[in-house]
């Protein structure tokens, strides 16, 4: 599960996005909702946005990366990208670094291309 949404600090910016606090996201919120899952990230920031007319300058955005958890039996297994022994493995290390370099400061500028 990835997201990006708008953060309760968002409300005082005032650069987009709800105006109702109710309809805001806090990483806190994200974290209870997906409580069971492997959480791999969970953060509230402020970024550029440059989204369309309505949807531009400061932001506060909840970022959050969760995936179900592995099965029982690959949970036992090293699954870590420093000593990944096998091709699975590795794939599943770096589609983790992908997804979560989506989130990375330097990508954002690409991501307001999407």
């Amino acid at each position: 599960f990835v997201l990006e949404a708008y953060a309760p600090l968002q409300a005082e910016l005032k650069t987009g996005g709800p105006s109702e606090p109710e309809r805001l996201i806090s990483a806190e919120m994200l974290r209870k909702d997906f409580n069971g899952f492997d959480i791999l990230i969970s953060r509230e920031i402020e970024r550029e946005l440059t989204e369309g007319t309505y949807h531009r300058g400061r932001a506060a955005v909840v970022q959050f990366l969760a995936r179900k958890p592995l099965e029982e039996e690959a949970v036992s297994q090293s699954h870590s990208c420093e000593i990944a022994a096998n091709e699975e493995n590795r794939s599943k290390c770096k589609y983790t670094e992908t997804i979560g370099s989506l989130f990375d400061e330097k990508y954002l500028g690409k991501m307001d291309m999407l």
